[in-house]
């Protein structure tokens, strides 16, 4: 190197470290096509050293064509091309390439940093270094110095999916909310409306009345709840939602139960939302129809102590129901409604929601007649323009340099990270639930004590709420097609290679929010059935057996070895018992005889389908053990005699069982019917009546 270079402060320490650790490290002149090679000489392959003698670009040329990785040559041999290096070091003075280099049997990954070198505006030359991004290095400070500037580059990719994200989470929304409408009005036009105003009012709310500490995410998080306010409408049988004209008195007293059979519904299925969504969607369920006087229900909640969630969907909710043709009333016009609500006709509402609800008359009706809108205004929500805004990722790594860059990347783009040093700490993290909900968990898979493998099977095995669907994603440099189907068979989301960019982050991040809403969709599609639970003994329904009967159907079908048997049962003398000591004691009976049933058959689903009447489907182990369960149930009932009377324990029941036979049975009720005449015996060797 010759006197009159003039080396910046940087490049003197970067060299000084590559000298030290021979490293390599260049100087080319970019004017006269020429380099040479300042350290690390001794660790390059024999046609790199010959290519020495020529020129720079012949040697970036044998560089990229032997040396790197297929999956980096474009990428690579692009950015080590003079005019490239010139041109992007006229807007900035160094650049990062990122890749991979190796033989397909052991690749490694690298970093090179160009820097302007000398004086720029007369000489046209650049330093090139170049360290190598394995666990060897990977606790040296200049590692971390090099890459986590790269990563930041790289990370405004992923804002380029934000939308896509926003898209998926509305949709799981939507599904919740459109299972309810599909029954009583149009399928989802509810939904979308009540969605609009409730985003119309919420933020006029927010611009008004800051002591309600509405923010713009807070508004966005109540409107998308809003979709749930009438989850409990599917628990209300169709003879009362749809029932044209006024409720008696027990029958509005059974719709009034929806709000809090709707968050019934909520804790059960949406268990891996955050907890400010899962508790603002339960405010809405409960409390939209209380009223500010204190004359709502199912409380009667006075004033404020009504959450602002529920208030502003309750009065928007109103607003909707009374332009909208209803099976017990017709549309009334936007006016007419308007004024009938702030006319007290609807029930009472605080004045600073009134005041509000009048400055928004106008959007409200705008939103009401454009049915292509649903009113997201986006340039408030995502003011902040970062993209993983609200996100809160666990970062799982024992290496510090590693999970520092990938947080400083990940926290760069509005996420909120938490690391754990190892799979141990991780788990516990997790399942104390002290550091919050997580969205995702980024896991670096080799780790000593218990690997990422072994963490993620220890996650998916663990009872937090959403441990079965959580994403957990695989990170690290390995490429083995070993450990890709481990990572799968284990139960991780999805595998991305270090170092880490946004670009894959942002793919695996969207892929694996992907996948859990289609889980998330599987589940809540059984959701209804929750309805359909018996309330008296927790058994399964009627409604729940027709489902069952489909999917033998179906099997019937399709498997020509499908093996089943159905078990018929029937309390004998319940008639009796609810004459003689009151439906209270025959409800206990009932339970009693239930809990019975289900002591035996442990392993099969029982379905109550009458007031006394319960079928056991028998699969699986309980289908080779059918005998002896049937003579168990046949004990049960024999030693409850001992027992005095229903209340305390004694029950009397009918069995009878039926084979499956594909060449006399053509249908799952011709099984049932020979279970019912089998039971029919039994009970007259019971000495009972057919009739009781």
């Amino acid at each position: 190197m010759g006197k009159e270079t003039k080396i910046s402060v940087d490049a003197e320490k970067i060299l000084k470290v590559a000298l030290k650790n021979s490293v390599n490290a260049l100087i080319a002149d970019l004017k006269e096509n020429s380099f040479e090679i300042v350290s690390g000489k001794d660790k390059l392959p024999p046609y790199l050293c010959k290519a020495s003698k020529g020129d720079f670009t012949t040697f970036a040329n044998l560089f990229v064509d032997f040396s790197v990785s297929m999956d980096s040559k474009v990428h690579v041999g692009e950015m080590f091309q003079p005019s490239y290096i010139e041109k992007r070091l006229k807007k900035q003075d160094y650049y990062y390439v990122l890749y991979s280099a190796g033989s397909d049997k052991e690749s490694h990954q690298y970093v090179t940093k160009v820097y302007k070198y000398g004086d720029w505006k007369t000489e046209k030359k650049v330093f090139i270094i170049t360290l190598l991004v394995d666990y060897a290095f990977s606790h040296e400070h200049r590692v971390r110095e090099l890459l986590e500037n790269s990563v930041k580059q790289r990370t405004h990719e992923l804002s380029e999916k934000n939308d896509r994200l926003n898209r998926i989470n509305e949709e799981i929304i939507g599904f919740l909310g459109n299972i309810v409408e599909a029954r009583d009005v149009e399928s989802g036009e509810h939904v979308r409306r009540v969605r609009g105003f409730t985003y119309i009012l919420a933020e006029q709310m927010m611009q008004d009345y800051p002591e309600y500490g509405l923010t713009p995410k807070k508004v966005e998080l109540i409107s998308s709840a809003s979709a749930l306010h009438d989850i409990g409408k599917i628990m209300i049988p169709d003879s009362i939602l749809l029932k044209a004209g006024s409720l008696s008195e027990n029958e509005f007293e059974t719709m009034k139960t929806h709000s809090e059979k709707g968050c019934e519904i909520l804790k059960f299925a949406p268990k891996d939302w955050s907890d400010e969504y899962l508790l603002t969607s339960l405010e809405i369920c409960k409390y939209h129809h209380e009223k500010y006087d204190g004359k709502g229900y199912p409380l009667g909640l006075l004033g404020d102590d009504i959450p602002i969630s529920a208030q502003i969907v309750s009065i928007v909710d109103c607003l909707d129901a009374l332009i909208n043709v209803r099976c017990y009333k017709p549309a009334y016009a936007f006016d007419d409604a308007y004024n009938m609500i702030l006319g007290g006709e609807c029930g009472a509402f605080s004045d600073k929601l009134l005041r509000a609800f009048i400055k928004c008359k106008e959007k409200l009706r705008a939103h009401a007649q454009d049915k292509s809108s649903d009113f997201k205004n986006n340039s408030a929500i995502n003011a902040d323009d970062n993209p993983l805004a609200g996100f809160r990722i666990l970062v799982v790594d024992d290496d510090e340099i590693s999970s520092m860059i990938i947080s400083d990347s990940l926290s760069s783009s509005g996420a909120i990270v938490t690391v754990a040093n190892s799979g141990e700490k991780a788990v516990d993290m997790l399942e104390k639930g002290d550091y919050g909900v997580f969205d995702a968990v980024l896991m670096d898979i080799y780790m000593p004590g218990m690997d990422g493998f072994e963490t993620t099977k220890a996650i998916r095995r663990s009872s937090f709420a959403g441990a079965e669907t959580i994403p957990i994603i695989a990170v690290s440099t390995s490429r083995r097609d070993i450990d890709i189907a481990t990572a799968t068979e284990v139960g991780m989301s999805s595998f991305i290679f270090k170092p880490v960019t946004g670009q894959k982050l942002s793919k695996a991040l969207i892929s694996s929010i992907r996948n859990r809403t289609i889980e998330l969709q599987h589940k809540l599609t059984k959701t209804k059935r929750l309805a359909n639970r018996d309330v008296l003994t927790g058994v399964r329904s009627l409604a729940a057996y027709t489902d069952k009967v489909e999917e033998l159907k179906e099997n019937m079908k399709t498997n020509k070895n499908t093996r089943f048997a159905l078990v018929e049962c029937d309390i004998n003398g319940l008639k009796n018992i609810n004459d003689t000591y009151g439906h209270e004691i025959g409800d206990v009976y009932i339970v009693n005889s239930c809990r019975g049933i289900c002591s035996v058959f442990k392993h099969s689903p029982v379905y109550r389908i009458g007031g006394d009447e319960f079928v056991v489907v028998l699969e699986d182990e309980d289908y080779e053990a059918r005998k002896e369960l049937m003579e168990s149930l046949r004990q049960l009932v024999d030693a409850s005699v001992k027992k005095k009377d229903a209340l305390h324990g004694r029950i009397s029941i009918a069995a009878g069982m039926a084979e499956y036979n594909p060449k006399k049975d053509k249908t799952v009720g011709d099984v049932l019917k020979r279970a019912d005449t089998s039971m029919y015996n039994n009970k007259r060797m019971m000495h009972m009546t057919v009739t009781d």
